[in-house]
């Protein structure tokens, strides 16, 4: 049986916005680090970084999925002329990105990354690049397996999750204008 990334011990991102159980979050990053304790190659430090530093990156790219899949249900706008869109606007700021935003946004419009979370295909090549392109030794390459076991899961997470973040902006955004 494959080793698996752990990320089915990722800790809800609701408790970040509602002040969540801070013991519950502590309890779900340990039974991570207990799902890679298995490669006997790594040291404890180790183990807990790649947990530390894959998880939250994981998570992002499943909530882009579950957005850009979703798209119409959040926009008026389609995905592929919002993903345009923001192309266009990294263009006109280039000079004010960092080098190696610069980089990436190279290849992230020309593979149309954006517009590609939406399907499960783009999806695993999200997670496949991103595990390639990390300065450490991971195994998010692994994690669309644990994603699409639990998709379900997931997916009522996001649901969930999505319309306190709009809600929790939108009054961040109140509180700049006030």
């Amino acid at each position: 049986m494959a080793e698996t990334s752990g990320l089915s011990s990722l800790p809800s991102r609701r408790g970040r916005l509602r002040g969540g159980d801070p013991t519950k979050i502590k309890r779900d990053r340990a039974k991570a680090l207990a799902d890679v304790a298995a490669n006997k190659d790594m040291s404890t430090l180790d183990k807990a970084a790649l947990v530390t530093a894959t998880l939250p990156v994981i998570g992002d790219i499943v909530y882009d999925h579950f957005l850009a899949k979703n798209f119409s249900d959040y926009s008026k706008q389609s995905l592929f002329d919002f993903s345009q869109k923001s192309y266009s606007l990294f263009r006109k700021r280039w000079d004010e990105l960092p080098v190696q935003i610069q980089h990436m946004l190279k290849y992230m419009e020309a593979g149309n990354w954006l517009y590609n979370y939406r399907s499960k295909e783009g999806l695993n090549s999200a997670l496949s690049g991103m595990g390639r392109r990390a300065s450490f030794s991971n195994k998010m390459h692994q994690a669309t397996e644990d994603v699409f076991e639990n998709y379900e899961s997931f997916k009522s997470d996001f649901v969930e999750f999505f319309p306190e973040l709009q809600n929790y902006i939108s009054l961040e955004i109140q509180k700049i204008q006030a």
